[in-house]
C-alpha cells in the first residue's frame, strides 16, 4: 500500500469513528435523555422582557 491509500484508510476509519460516535451521542441523549437536565424551572423569570 502506497502513501496515498494509507492517508485513505486512515482518514475513512476518522470519518466513521465521528460518524458512529455522533450516532452514540445522539441516540443517548434523544432517546435516552441521558444527561438531560430533567429539573424544571418553578421560579421563572421575574421580568419578562420581548
Amino acid at each position: 500500500m502506497d502513501r496515498h491509500g494509507r492517508a485513505r484508510a486512515l482518514s475513512l476509519m476518522g470519518y466513521g469513528l465521528t460518524v458512529a460516535g455522533s450516532f452514540l451521542g445522539g441516540n443517548l441523549v434523544y432517546r435516552h435523555q441521558l444527561g438531560v437536565d430533567h429539573s424544571t424551572n418553578e421560579l421563572g423569570p421575574s421580568l419578562c422582557f420581548p
